[in-house]
Order: C-alpha cells, then structure tokens, then sequence
C-alpha cells in the first residue's frame, strides 16, 4: 500500500510539473513560391487561429504606424518600414501585405522584436518573400528558438510561423513579453500578426481546476506518508 501510494504522489507531481512547463507547440506552413495566401501557410494559419479562439486574441495588420494597445513596441532594423505597399518586387521574393494594403517591410534583414504590454502564451504571423534560413525567438522564461520551415533561394514563398506556449506558467497564460523575428541577410514582408492571453493586465495567474486538483493529490499524498512513518 505504501509503494502503491508513493506512486501516486510521485505522478501527480510530475504530471504537475509537466503541465506547467509544456514545450511550445508550433503551428508552420511554408507555400513555395506563392505570391498570394494560399496552400500550407494558409493551412497552418487556420490551425493557429483554431488553437487560440477565445484567449483573448489580438492582431495587428499594419495598415498605419499607430500599434494596438497590446504591443508596446516593434523595433525593426534599419532600412524596415510600415506601412508600407511594396518591397521593391515580386510578391514571392520580395513579400506583400496579407491583409489589407500594407505590411512591414524589412530591407536589410537582421531582426524584429515585438514587445508587449501584456504577457502572451501564443504569437503567430505571415512572413513573405522568405528565401533564407529564419527563426522565432523568445523566452517563456527558458530561452527558445523556433526553426522556420526550410524556404527556396530561386522561388522564395509565403510561410506561416506561430506556436503557444505556456512555459512555467500555470494555464491559460504564459510569461512572454517579447517576440523576436530573425531574417539574416534576407529581404522580407511580416503581416497578419496575432497573439493571445488570457491575462488581464499585469494580473495574478489563476491554474485550472485540473492543475490544482493535480497538487491537492501530491499534497495529500505527502501527507500521508508523513502521518504514516510517525
């Protein structure tokens, strides 16, 4: 009984701690070639827009300079732009705007961050014209590093990239305050971001009845075998 016991505790608290530290779950369409939304970006982009429906979704289409209450600040490299219509050419190879008329033009590659207001578990975006190798960085508090889907130098494409993430936090809201996009050398357009949190503003995270029914069991279970060795 005492070993049957010990195994419980033991599941509940790492079941536990594994909720609460889950890897990001990352949601990647890439298109070759195409100019317009279409194939496995779009795919990957209705899947995202799916998995977060309800928690408190944001977006920002870059149709003016003026940001959404939620992003405090995106800091692009020199030669990048918004709004802007055009990259200087074909859609493919040198990005357009997803929705709308306008879209953030990066000229000279390097990096964006988007900085928020509010902490978010998920972040997703187009990023067209992409023909190099990119990644999303961020930390959830670990450092991570998500892998964009391998593009063509000739064809270029449209490639959707966003994940959640809860981190080490207890759901439904996550601890990440920055995004950063990562396009070396590359000449590309970001538009159609999103994000989401269920957090109120600086407010307390609540866990699930799920999380805390997990604790309660670990709890007693200590409990337990403390009263039962005295």
């Amino acid at each position: 009984m005492t070993n049957l016991l010990r195994f419980a505790v033991v599941s509940a608290l790492v079941s536990l701690a594994s909720y609460s530290s889950a890897a990001p779950v990352v949601f990647s369409g890439y298109s070759l070639g195409a100019g317009s939304v279409s194939g496995p970006a779009l795919t990957a982009s209705n899947a995202f827009d799916a998995a977060i429906a309800g928690h408190g979704v944001g977006s920002f289409g870059f149709e003016s300079s003026a940001l959404p209450a939620d992003i405090q600040s995106v800091n692009n490299p020199v030669g990048a732009f918004f709004p802007a219509a055009s990259c200087g050419g074909s859609a493919a190879l040198f990005g357009y705007a997803t929705e709308g008329a306008s879209f953030d033009c990066i000229q000279d590659g390097g990096s964006v961050t988007f900085i928020f207001n509010v902490p978010i578990y998920a972040f997703g975006a187009y990023f067209t014209g992409v023909q190099l190798d990119q990644t999303l960085t961020f930390n959830d508090p670990a450092a991570q590093s998500l892998s964009f889907p391998s593009p063509s130098i000739g064809a270029g494409g449209t490639t959707f990239m966003g994940f959640t993430d809860f981190g080490g936090a207890a759901a439904p809201c996550g601890e990440i305050r920055s995004v950063t996009y990562n396009a070396p050398g590359d000449i590309v357009g970001v538009d159609s971001v999103r994000w989401a949190t269920s957090c109120t503003s600086g407010g307390p995270t609540v866990p699930e009845p799920a999380t805390l029914a997990l604790l309660a069991i670990g709890l007693a279970g200590i409990g337990a075998l403390g009263r039962k060795k005295a």
